[in-house]
């Protein structure tokens, strides 16, 4: 292989064959995303590797306080973090880790309540038949429904991941908290509350829309009048300590571009953002 490629190169030389010079491929661009955004931001980075053939990226999604605690706590640091809330960016640019001067509202979502749907044909003849499921439960007329006493249960997150949060301060807002606290069915995440309605452990769960709208057995039996429940922001941050700060802002530029929105949008989120930001490289470390 050697002597070949010897070979070949020196004969373009002679022929005077220009020989072009293939890129190596720098570091990829880590992003730590939320569990509840992994969905469009897996396919918006597979895109922008399609449009970037020198870049790739690497998704690391979870629940947004998981990541945060991890970075805070020694764990490696991605160069681009979107949180489902504001709080924990907030930690990250307190303890030093964020850039605060990158950071952007990126995304609104809506948190609602969801029952069970039963299983359709359609459900049925992809799983290979119907399996048992709860009953279809009826839309509820206000939250205060949750705090009758035919409530079996509610699924909510705990309390230290943004669902959690957002599902308690709506609520509270309600004066239904100590009602539903006392038949909770603690979920670790989205996918956990969804699945308690799912299997009967939980008559309702409180997650966020655009989750509810992609799962088969749920239906949504309430939602806020708009601008009436929590504001749930998704933000987006650059970290100071980016190895590859310009590789980072380019894949920024890439996620609040509108080929991202429009991608955000099919899954049920809100863009907040008209266009990219300008690139900015200051406070680089």
């Amino acid at each position: 292989m050697i002597v070949f490629l010897i070979a070949a190169g020196l004969a373009a030389g002679i022929l005077g064959v220009a020989v072009p010079a293939v890129a190596a491929p720098r570091a990829p661009v880590t992003l730590f995303a939320a569990a509840s955004v992994e969905g469009p931001a897996r396919l918006i980075a597979r895109s922008f590797e399609s449009a970037r053939y020198d870049l790739s990226v690497i998704v690391r999604s979870e629940a947004s306080s998981r990541l945060a605690n991890d970075i805070l706590g020694g764990g490696p640091v991605p160069d681009l973090f979107l949180s489902a809330d504001g709080a924990n960016v907030d930690r990250l640019v307190a303890a030093g880790f964020a850039d605060p001067g990158t950071r952007v509202d990126l995304l609104a979502n809506e948190i609602v309540v969801v029952g069970a749907a039963g299983v359709d044909a359609d459900a049925a003849a992809e799983s290979g038949g119907a399996r048992a499921s709860p009953a279809t439960i009826a839309p509820l007329a206000s939250l205060a429904d949750l705090a009758g006493p035919t409530v079996r249960g509610v699924a909510l997150c705990d309390s230290l991941v943004p669902l959690g949060g957002y599902a308690r301060a709506l609520l509270r807002a309600a004066g239904v908290w100590d009602a539903v606290a006392a038949r909770a069915v603690l979920a670790t995440d989205a996918r956990a509350a969804l699945a308690a309605v799912e299997t009967g452990a939980a008559e309702y769960a409180i997650v966020y829309a655009t989750q509810a709208e992609n799962a088969k057995r749920v239906r949504v039996v309430w939602r806020a009048a708009p601008g009436a429940g929590p504001a749930v922001r998704y933000v987006l941050v650059l970290m100071r300590r980016s190895a590859r700060r310009s590789d980072a802002i380019a894949l920024r530029d890439f996620l609040v571009s509108d080929h991202a929105a429009r991608v955000f949008a099919r899954y049920g989120f809100r863009p907040l953002l008209p266009g990219p930001p300008h690139a900015d490289s200051s406070g680089a470390r």
